[in-house]
């Protein structure tokens, strides 16, 4: 990884959802930690956090949380994905609370809770 110097937050969403894809998701975890270290001036995307959520183990899943709070509480994509992965790690009260949390639940929202 040393050496890797993307510059843009599709790059990087594209690095980490492919490691997450080919099931490493070891190295997808410390992409993201690279990814946030070293690109202090990209923001992180919405998708990327949909991918850290689909391979992370509950204690990331809690640090994710905390990046949604600061400013991805709209992306209801996100939240799903978050729902997804409390009921993953059967952390069934935090997958009800952001559940209660979407004003507008969709097909999807109630299928992620039921899951």
């Amino acid at each position: 990884m040393e050496g890797l110097q993307p510059n843009s937050v599709v790059t990087w969403t594209s690095l980490l959802s492919g490691h997450a894809r080919c099931g490493l998701y070891d190295k997808t975890v410390e992409l993201f930690k690279l990814m946030r270290t070293r690109t202090r001036t990209i923001d992180i995307s919405a998708e990327a956090l949909v991918v850290m959520l689909s391979v992370c183990a509950t204690d990331w899943g809690k640090e994710i949380h905390e990046l949604v709070k600061g400013g991805y509480e709209d992306y209801f994509f996100v939240k799903n994905a978050l729902i997804g992965t409390y009921g993953k790690h059967q952390n069934l009260g935090d997958a009800q609370r952001v559940f209660l949390d979407i004003k507008n639940k969709s097909l999807v929202s109630w299928n992620a809770l039921i899951l």
